[in-house]
């Protein structure tokens, strides 16, 4: 496969267990870099989100602090740029994320489909 083809109102989760390959994944595909602070945004308009994000920009507030005790955090931030991306509409929208949690995957799941982008 050459390039990926997807419409311009999808939501693509790109999950895995840690080192699978998401980050690099994104980054071949997308241009995405882990070490930003915020979404990125790749051909066609593709909003990228990952949770790395969210932890580079919090780790300017937080950082002194041992991660576990913030990670809840970054999760919300995580979770709120998806929210607001997948409402926003503005183009397709990835999703980087360890999907470990089946409340997670079913709150993206739900986000992500036709009637609540709408």
């Amino acid at each position: 496969i050459e390039e990926l083809r997807y419409p311009a109102r999808s939501a693509l989760l790109v999950a895995g267990i840690p080192g699978a390959g998401k980050s690099t994944a994104l980054r071949l595909f997308f241009g995405a870099q882990a070490d930003a602070e915020g979404p990125h945004r790749g051909p066609g308009g593709t909003v990228v989100l990952d949770s790395h994000h969210s932890r580079n920009r919090w780790r300017h507030r937080l950082g002194r602090l041992p991660y576990p005790l913030w990670r809840p955090v970054v999760h919300v931030a995580h979770y709120a740029g998806i929210r607001a991306a997948l409402r926003d509409g503005t183009g397709p929208v990835v999703i980087h994320d360890c999907a470990t949690f089946g409340w997670a995957r079913r709150m993206i799941g739900r986000w992500a489909t036709p009637a609540a982008m709408a």
